[in-house]
């Protein structure tokens, strides 16, 4: 073997458990998977949030130099923007917004009803900071996928066993959706960057 073919072992570095935020007057329930504390140690990954929430959800508010990747796990997921942008994301959808030079928009439980989603924030590279803003609704129906025995991969973003996701975006972040039958296994290689 030469050594380009060689890939280095990954190790990990720490493990760290979710933290149970609770109710505030935004959400009915929330939780931390990656907590904004030393965003070296997970950059370009800033924050991973688990909200559940009827009303009032996220009404107005800006965001600049990200990228917000949110995940409709239940309910529908009405949104907003002042530009324009509007639209519903329904259980297994993903929206993937570019923040870029900045935005305001809102996030909210489709007729106060509920909502359960998780959202990653992903820091934008310096050149990338003030690009355009755009919103990608990435719908379950229309997504690719691969098909496993066991196991179904609906690709988001990069490419996974050939197949490459419609997102588009400003890092080459392999994003999917993987769904593994009780009882199989399935192995899933993570890009070394």
């Amino acid at each position: 073997m030469s050594a380009d073919t060689i890939t280095p072992g990954r190790t990990v570095a720490r493990v760290t458990t979710k933290q149970h935020l609770g109710p505030d007057a935004q959400v009915d329930d929330k939780a931390i998977v990656i907590a904004p504390i030393d965003p070296t140690l997970t950059d370009p990954f800033l924050v991973l949030a688990e909200d559940w929430f009827s009303q009032p959800g996220f009404d107005w508010h800006p965001h600049r130099g990200l990228e917000t990747v949110t995940t409709v796990l239940d309910g529908v997921l009405e949104h907003g923007d002042n530009i324009g942008n509007t639209g519903a994301l329904q259980t297994g959808d993903v929206q993937w917004m570019t923040a870029g030079r900045g935005i305001i928009h809102r996030e909210l439980a489709f007729r106060n009803e509920h909502a359960h989603t998780l959202q990653l924030w992903l820091n934008l590279p310096a050149r990338s900071k003030m690009v355009e803003t755009r919103y990608q609704d990435l719908l379950a129906a229309g997504r690719p996928r691969v098909t496993l025995p066991g196991a179904v991969i609906d690709v988001v973003s990069g490419t996974i066993a050939g197949v490459t996701g419609p997102a588009l975006n400003h890092w080459p972040v392999q994003g999917a959706v993987v769904t593994i039958d009780p009882g199989s296994a399935v192995a899933y290689a993570l890009p070394a960057n």
